[in-house]
């Protein structure tokens, strides 16, 4: 595989799209989105463990993926409700 294949790939993976978006906007604009999007999912991992203890209250309890996202993706939460 080359690294331009490589890189194409995992451009595709952060978009969420098979590729698409890269094609539509090109390798470097979709690197640029790639970034922020990288830089986001990040932030909101780091701003969901900050709250330790409410996640473990809620895995605890037995919640499902549904409830998970509606308690800790809100506006209470402040930015981690914001989309990447």
């Amino acid at each position: 595989m080359t690294s331009e294949t490589m890189l194409k790939n995992l451009l595709a993976i952060l978009h969420r799209d098979g590729g698409h978006y890269t094609v539509e906007h090109g390798v470097e604009k979709s690197y640029d989105d790639g970034k922020k999007i990288l830089y986001c999912l990040k932030f909101q991992l780091e701003e969901i463990l900050s709250h330790t203890d409410e996640v473990k209250t809620v895995i605890e309890g037995g919640a499902s993926a549904e409830k998970f996202v509606e308690i800790f993706f809100t506006e209470e939460f402040g930015r981690v409700g914001q989309s990447c």
